[in-house]
């Protein structure tokens, strides 16, 4: 009996440790998603004011944000102490402070985000990914979240402009948007060649383009957005 007590011993820690490594990739997949959540609604801030980012985070609740979000891996708020604008409050930079992910392999205030390179740093953006990789649903909720940062910006931009929507995205930066965001699923700008402008009525149309969340079960070219129908998830 005791040699078969072995092998089902083996099994359960071998499930317990997969268990694990999968709560820690999702932790930190969650904790990258709250990063590129509170930087777009620095950019949604800093169109309204003139391109200045505020002092703090406690700025943005609760008109950009409902609150400030918590880091699963910690079970508190760990950006709002990491946050700095710079002297002229023209960029910014944010982390998540502590060393909540080492079990990820990424050093003490990692993951980070900084107003002009975007999610990093370099020597973390290795395991980020395949930590991505391990949880695609939070990716998803990511590029919904750029669609509606964009659509917002093509909405500021036609208060602006007559009721008329831009014919390009790229119209959008640096006024409305400092830089046109990348689907994390993607690695790159997958919104700007699907963007569509009808003049008869005014109107548009974009989109995730490919195949980037095939994995939760989304067709290609979605999620997808409409200034008549708003967010298209399937």
């Amino acid at each position: 009996m005791r040699f078969r007590v072995l092998p089902i011993l083996l099994v359960t820690l071998a499930l317990a440790l997969m268990a694990q490594a999968d709560r820690t990739d999702s932790q930190l997949t969650s904790c990258t998603f709250n990063l590129k959540n509170i930087a777009a609604a620095l950019e949604r801030y800093a169109t309204e004011h003139e391109g200045e980012f505020p002092k703090s985070l406690s700025a943005l609740t609760p008109e950009y944000l409902k609150s400030i979000p918590k880091c699963p891996a910690a079970g508190k708020d760990t950006y709002s102490a990491s946050y700095h604008p710079d002297k002229a409050e023209v960029c910014y930079r944010l982390c998540c402070s502590g060393d909540h992910h080492a079990r990820a392999g990424l050093k003490a205030n990692q993951p980070a985000y900084d107003g002009k390179e975007g999610l990093g740093p370099k020597s973390a953006l290795g395991r980020i990914q395949q930590a991505a990789k391990n949880t695609p649903s939070v990716w998803t909720t990511a590029c919904k979240s750029n669609l509606l940062s964009i659509a917002t910006a093509l909405e500021r931009y036609s208060t602006d402009n007559q009721g008329r929507y831009p014919v390009a995205l790229s119209a959008l930066t640096p006024k409305y948007l400092r830089r046109i965001p990348s689907c994390p699923a993607a690695g790159a700008d997958s919104y700007s060649a699907s963007y569509q402008m009808s003049s008869n009525p005014d109107a548009f149309t974009l989109c995730c383009q490919g195949s980037h969340h095939r994995k939760v079960g989304y067709p290609p070219n979605h999620p997808a957005y409409t200034s008549v129908n708003g967010l298209i998830q399937k």
